[in-house]
């Protein structure tokens, strides 16, 4: 009986013990995903328009054209409300935001307005979304030349296009 009651405690120990081992391995090769590379912005500007104003490396840069200024940045894709706050200052709950596919490409625009140095602005950007990037073309005027100048930004807007570098 002894020996039967030591080989039960025995097996009842071992009970709660698993065959499959989960074991940690090593490889030779480090695997990285590997992403899209990221890609330049093309606009295309009215005539007269000044020089890229201010450039950064990143490929951000401003342009001033007669009576409305363009903004070119490029930000880490995958959340687009945190695009659409960086670029307007809103949430993105607060603005109706469109967006098309175009090419394979998620293009998103919205408008807004806000106070400027003189007046008020009116604002209109567009976010092409690659999937490892969100390139944004935002155009700004102030509030009183905003309808002699709607046609001119929109075609600045609507000339957003992105190619490989």
């Amino acid at each position: 009986m002894r020996v039967f009651a030591v080989v039960l405690v025995v097996l009842m120990m071992f009970s709660g013990c698993s065959t499959a081992a989960n074991l940690e391995t090593v490889a030779d090769v480090y695997d990285v995903s590997v992403s899209s590379p990221v890609q330049n912005v093309a606009i295309t500007l009215p005539e007269g328009a000044a020089e890229a104003v201010l450039a950064s490396d990143n490929g951000d840069s401003y342009y001033v054209c007669d009576g409305f200024t363009v903004a070119v940045s490029t930000l880490a894709g995958g959340d687009l409300a945190r695009t659409i706050r960086e670029i307007t200052g809103f949430e993105k709950t607060t603005l109706t935001v469109m967006t098309t596919r175009e090419n394979g490409t998620k293009r998103h625009t919205c408008a807004w307005t806000s106070l400027g140095e003189a007046s008020e602005q009116i604002c209109k950007a567009v976010i092409l979304d690659d999937g490892n990037s969100h390139y944004a073309v935002t155009v700004m005027c102030d509030y009183e030349v905003a309808g002699e100048l709607a046609q001119e930004m929109n075609n600045v807007l609507d000339s957003v296009t992105l190619h490989v570098a």
